[in-house]
């Protein structure tokens, strides 16, 4: 049996759900506990007719919910059918491995009113994305490449690289992936660091190395502008999220 992969943002929905689940049960408890206990079959309908009622009004204990039973009981129904919605609900976020958006839920009431749910961005299954990045560096200094504006993450800055593709080592998608983007060769040093930032698109695990270039002017095939700085000046610019630790330890 496959084991559930519950991500950050299942999590995230499932406690809210629960939440809910118990401020209703909560609400339930407290109407069952302080309603009369000789309510008839079809005290619904004889909510309408105060006449009918009016042999019930001593019998509800507490005096608030003596006056509002008109609504507190009906309501203590469409709870109860909430929460069984909600244990639904519940069980296909955590087996689902579909991502569902801005979906809307509607609950037609007894009166013919509708009461609208809508769930935004309620959890989301992130694809995982693996890449590679070059902190190169030169006469004590590291190259740094901007984004194109238009595409995503455009005018961010960022370690050049790229995503590894199947049965590639990091380290050779790292030097094929500069060879496509900057028309040079770089020789690996060292390993930086490893790690990850959701983004809206997916969540980026990227693992960072240390090079030196080899060959070529780092021609900016795919990027908008570069720059070379001293690490200590490397905070100075906007650099995209996932390559901020990086930007971190390299700067030290």
């Amino acid at each position: 049996m496959k084991a559930f992969q519950l991500t950050a943002m299942k999590k995230i929905a499932l406690k809210l759900l629960a939440v809910i689940a118990v401020v209703l049960v909560i609400y339930i408890i407290n109407i069952q506990t302080n309603q009369p206990d000789n309510l008839p079959a079809n005290y619904m309908e004889c909510l309408k007719n105060p006449e009918i009622t009016e042999n019930y009004i001593g019998l509800w204990k507490p005096h608030w919910h003596k006056e509002n039973k008109a609504w507190l009981y009906p309501a203590k129904q469409y709870a109860i059918y909430a929460v069984v919605a909600l244990a639904c609900l519940s069980a296909w976020v955590a087996a689902s491995e579909a991502k569902f958006l801005n979906y809307k839920f509607k609950f037609a009431c007894r009166d013919s009113f509708l009461i609208e749910y809508y769930l935004e961005e309620c959890y989301m299954s992130k694809k995982i994305i693996n890449v590679v990045a070059a902190a190169i560096e030169k006469d004590g200094k590291i190259f740094c490449a901007q984004r194109p504006e238009g595409k995503s993450l455009g005018g961010y800055w960022e370690f050049p690289g790229g995503k590894l593709e199947e049965g590639e080592s990091p380290e050779e998608a790292l030097i094929r992936e500069i060879y496509e983007e900057l028309n040079s060769k770089i020789e690996i040093i060292s390993f930086v660091n490893e790690s990850s930032y959701d983004y809206d698109f997916g969540t980026v695990v990227m693992k960072t190395f240390h090079a030196k270039l080899v060959c070529g002017n780092l021609d900016l095939l795919e990027h908008q502008d570069s720059v070379w700085l001293e690490p200590s000046r490397l905070k100075t610019l906007n650099w995209a999220p996932v390559d901020r630790p990086a930007v971190e330890l390299l700067s030290k």
